[in-house]
C-alpha cells in the first residue's frame, strides 16, 4: 500500500510542480477575500501538512506497541505565524516539492509490517498508518485543486 501511495504522491507533485511554476508571484499572492488563503498560503499550508504527516509516518511506524497518540494543529495560526504570504514564490514551490519528494522516499521504505500501526489524533478513534498515507494524498489533491481551479 505504501508503494501505491508513494507512486500516487510522486505523480501528483511532479505534475503540480509544473503547473505551480506557471503561476506568477503576483497571482499567487491574491486573496479573494481577507479571510481566505491566497494560492501562496495554500501551498504554505501544504508544507505544514507535509511536516505534520512526516512526523506521523515516522513516529507511527516506529511506535512501541504499534500505537501513537498525536495532537492536531491550528492550521490558520501556523500559516499566519510563518507568513507564507511574503515568501518568495519559486522558493516556496521548491521547498514544497523537495519535502514531498522526501515523503515519497519515506513511503517507499516503510516496512509493510508497520502499515497497520495506529495513531490517535487529539484522542479520537485510531487510524492506521495506511489510512494516514492515503488521507495525506487526498488532502494534498484537494488543496492543489483549490490552487488550480479556484
Amino acid at each position: 500500500m505504501s508503494i501505491e501511495q508513494a507512486t500516487r504522491l510522486r505523480k501528483t507533485i511532479d505534475q503540480a510542480s509544473i503547473k505551480l511554476k506557471q503561476i506568477t508571484a503576483s497571482l499567487a499572492k491574491i486573496k479573494e477575500t481577507p479571510d481566505r488563503w491566497s494560492k501562496q498560503e495554500i501551498l504554505g499550508h501544504l508544507i505544514d501538512s507535509a511536516a505534520n504527516n512526516h512526523h506521523k509516518f515516522v513516529r507511527t511506524a516506529t511506535a512501541p506497541g504499534g500505537h501513537l497518540e498525536f495532537v492536531g494543529y491550528a492550521q490558520n495560526q501556523w500559516v499566519a505565524v510563518q507568513n507564507y504570504q511574503e515568501m518568495n514564490w519559486p522558493e516556496l514551490i521548491e521547498f514544497w516539492y523537495t519535502y514531498n519528494r522526501h515523503l515519497v522516499r519515506l513511503m517507499e521504505n516503510l516496512p509493510a509490517s508497520t502499515h497497520l500501526h495506529t495513531i490517535s489524533i487529539d484522542q479520537q478513534e485510531p487510524l492506521t498508518l495506511e489510512f494516514i498515507m492515503h488521507d495525506y494524498n487526498d488532502h494534498l489533491e484537494h488543496h492543489l485543486s483549490q490552487i488550480f481551479h479556484p
